[in-house]
Parts: structure tokens; sequence; C-alpha cells
């Protein structure tokens, strides 16, 4: 009853979802360390539910916020991410995990297979964030275009660099270094 009233405080008091997800997680393992010492006969975290939490007001951009950002992001050494990232819907992590051979610009598509992952190893190319989130977009000319410039600008920026990081990422820092999605 103690951990079913905290998770509806938490739900009332604003919190997501996921943190009171995480949180009976935290508390359902320190509860079974005392199941495993026979401080307690059974883990009673194990019968609660989280409620859901509340409703997130949606975080898209209107119209006239995109235009205002593709605007500002003209002529940007990253203009060609954030166009496929707000043209095509490809996520930040999807973004700086895009690798050239994701790409078919003569046929306008780009293949969403990897992403950017943050792991207490260090940052590195893995899966997708789900299943589903791999997908083919079909690009409009205006993205293939600044795709092009964009190629062209990091031909040019890995011929002046003394050593670049890894050819194969699309959007990287101007040494080729991988861009972190944050």
């Amino acid at each position: 009853d103690h951990v079913d009233k905290m998770l509806t405080d938490m739900a009332e008091g604003g919190a997501a979802a996921n943190t009171m997800v995480r949180v009976r997680a935290v508390l359902s393992t320190a509860v079974d360390d005392a199941v495993r010492r026979r401080i307690l006969q059974w883990n009673p975290v194990s019968v609660t539910v989280p409620p859901h939490g509340p409703r997130r007001k949606s975080r898209s951009m209107s119209t006239h916020q995109v235009r205002a950002f593709l605007e500002a992001a003209q002529d940007d050494r990253l203009e060609a991410m954030w166009l496929l990232g707000v043209v095509g819907g490809l996520r930040p992590g999807e973004l700086c995990g895009l690798c050239w051979n994701d790409l078919e610009l003569d046929d306008g598509l780009v293949h969403v297979r990897r992403s950017r992952l943050h792991r207490p190893d260090g940052i590195q190319l893995g899966d997708s964030k789900a299943p589903y989130s791999v997908r083919t977009v079909e690009l409009p000319q205006r993205v293939l275009e600044s795709l092009c410039r964009h190629r062209a600008l990091q031909a040019e920026e890995r011929l002046a660099a003394m050593c670049w990081g890894n050819p194969e990422l699309v959007f990287c820092d101007s040494n080729g270094a991988p861009l972190s999605r944050w």
C-alpha cells in the first residue's frame, strides 16, 4: 500500500511514467535483496503497478516554427542534418549515427538502421531505438540537394584535416569526430 501511494503521489505530482517505472524497479531490487537474505518472505513491490504518467503536451513545432528554424539553419555547416531531421523525421541519435552507405542519393532515399548510443564505455553506433524505428524515408529534392552540398563540404574538410575520424559518418565535426546527439 505504501508503494502504491508513493507512485500515485508521484503521478499526481507530474512524474513521467518512465520515472515511476525506474523508481519502482530500484525499490524492487532493494526488496529482492531483503528476500534473498530472508528478512522478508516475498517482494511486495512485485504486486504494484505504476500509474500512467501525465499526458505530455506535444513537442512538435508549428509550421511557423519549422520555417523559422530552417531559415536560421540556412548556410549552417550542418544545414543538411537540420533539414533531414525536420523533413525526414529522424531522431537526433539517428542523425548522428547516419552513415553514407545509408543514403541512396540517386534514388532519393535514406535507410534509418542505427543510432548513436551513449553507453557507460563511451559513444558508439548501435541498433535503432526499436525494431519499428528501422525504416526507409523518401527525401524531397531540397533535402537531396542539401545532402549533396554537405558531402562536397565534408570532402573539402577531410582534405584539409590532419587526421579524420570516422569517414563513414554523414554528420560529424569538422575533423570527422562523431557528434553527440546532445
